[in-house]
């Protein structure tokens, strides 16, 4: 996911990156459902 690689490449943290985006989604207003499944869950 684009967004868990810039953040990644931002932060050199794998673990705060996916943090990061899965607060992007949910702040999108995305059903918990569909940031599971966007998160590769």
């Amino acid at each position: 996911m684009q967004v868990v690689n810039r953040a990644l490449k931002a932060t050199k943290d794998h673990q705060q990156a996916e943090r990061i985006a899965r607060e992007i989604l949910e702040s999108l207003g995305l059903p918990p459902l569909a940031v599971e499944k966007a998160m590769g869950s």
